[in-house]
């Protein structure tokens, strides 16, 4: 019996501009080009809840899905001019943890909860991120590739939330992302404040 069903979804656009400068003995170029790009997401994750003591554990389970997309594309410019062609990455996740949180001292205005989540990101789409691109001028093509998606992560988020009275809070943590390709960390500041 799951005591937390969350679900959610998003969709981002935006337009991308580039410009190149390339240069190089006996040769000098600059390129510019301008393309949209757009990204979906999709998330459910459920979980159940336990009391232990003064501890709230809840092991918890989910399933997400994105899509990245971007347009083609042509530059303008010389001979380094380049074409792209439109790209369409799609990625489905599952993810297990389990995350804990816990009072940490009261104080006179509030209080300070120390939290910890951690879970493993497993990634059902073993896709590279690459893109086709071709010289305008004599129609050479290649194919750029990014770095390869981790099939297996771990993401961690720990932090402490100070509590200023019923509607606002203040949050101060990490993030982390850790795989055998990447590794994404970061901090986090946050201030909530419900009307």
């Amino acid at each position: 019996m799951f005591s937390c069903v969350v679900a959610g979804g998003s969709y981002g656009f935006g337009n991308a501009d580039t410009l190149r400068r390339i240069s190089f003995t006996g040769f000098s170029d600059t390129t510019s080009a301008s393309y949209d790009a757009n990204t979906a997401q999709m998330f459910v994750e459920a979980g159940y809840e336990v009391a232990l003591d003064n501890i709230t554990l809840q092991p918890f389970a989910g399933l997400a899905w994105s899509q990245v997309s971007a347009d083609a594309f042509r530059e303008s410019g010389g001979a380094a001019a380049l074409s792209g062609t439109a790209r369409t990455m799609d990625t489905g996740y599952s993810l297990l943890g389990l995350q804990f949180a816990t009072p940490f001292f009261d104080l006179a205005d509030g209080k300070l909860t120390a939290s910890f989540r951690a879970a493993w990101q497993h990634s059902f789409t073993a896709t590279v991120a690459s893109r086709g691109l071709a010289f305008l001028a004599t129609g050479q093509g290649f194919t750029v590739l990014g770095t390869p998606l981790d099939e297996d992560r771990a993401l961690i988020d720990a932090g402490f939330t100070l509590g200023l009275g019923a509607n606002t809070s203040v949050s101060f943590g990490y993030n982390g992302a850790l795989g055998n390709q990447a590794n994404d960390h970061g901090v986090k500041l946050l201030l909530n404040a419900r009307l």
